[in-house]
């Protein structure tokens, strides 16, 4: 809901303009709001399953397909565009929605700026269908295969936890979100954090927690223990560092 491709950018442009406009300390409040919209959800899915009582819930693995011509591949990634394209709309109507909204009751925004807000929702759309297609029929699977391939390996089965610790650091390093993030940060800071500090500290970060995660999945150890002492020491953290850097970690998270 609020850590996907489109939303961050937009979520977090919100917060840097409000904060520009209505605040004295505009650094201190341009990060952290990311984290904030992030709780609701995280907190709605809890409450969930308290409430719900779910139980027998299976993990289904995505299974490799298998294709006899490259006809049939390619007919894959097309039957896989309308669900895509649904899933895309609902993200970024309402976005476009509350644009237009603004349009109505504000200062409008000339033909220009709104051409080129317009030009963007377009590439925005067309590249998440063709982001989303790609990962849902081809990466997806091949992620599934590949854990399923390591995982098997009997003795050299712990493979899994340095493969996924570099998997979680080169993509992480490459995510678009990460740049705006590191983006808005150099502004606010005025260049005193370096660009490439902030996409390294959150790839090892990610890194780390990549090959807390495959240990889980061989060892079948409780998740509580790690997200117990993970919290507690990023409150108490809290408390010590400048509220810009709580600010941005919880951002960054």
């Amino acid at each position: 809901v609020t850590t996907g491709a489109m939303s961050v950018p937009f979520v977090m442009s919100i917060g840097a303009g409000i904060a520009a406009i209505s605040s004295q300390n505009e650094d201190d409040s341009s990060f952290g709001l990311m984290s904030v919209c992030s709780i609701g959800p995280i907190i709605s899915v809890l409450i969930m399953g308290l409430a719900g009582g779910f139980e027998n819930i299976a993990y289904t693995p995505h299974a490799v397909p298998e294709f006899l011509n490259s006809q049939e591949m390619g007919l894959s990634f097309l039957s896989a565009i309308p669900t895509v394209v649904r899933d895309v709309l609902m993200g970024l109507v309402p976005i476009i929605a509350f644009f237009l909204i603004y349009q109505l009751f504000t200062v409008r925004v000339q033909k220009k700026e709104k051409a080129q807000i317009f030009i963007g929702a377009a590439y925005t759309f067309f590249g998440m269908v063709l982001f989303l297609v790609g990962v849902n029929v081809g990466f997806m699977p091949v992620g599934s295969y590949l854990g399923g391939s390591l995982g098997s390996m009997g003795a050299l089965s712990w493979a899994v936890i340095p493969v996924g610790m570099i998997i979680g650091f080169c993509m992480t390093y490459a995510e678009p979100a990460v740049g705006v993030l590191n983006k808005q940060i150099e502004e606010a800071t005025s260049g005193a954090i370096r660009p490439k500090v902030i996409p390294m500290a959150m790839a090892a970060g990610v890194a780390l927690a990549s090959g807390i995660a495959m240990l889980r999945a061989l060892t079948g150890i409780s998740i509580l223990p790690f997200l117990t002492v993970g919290y507690t020491v990023a409150v108490i953290m809290a408390f010590v560092c400048p509220g810009l850097f709580s600010s941005i970690a919880f951002d960054a998270g």
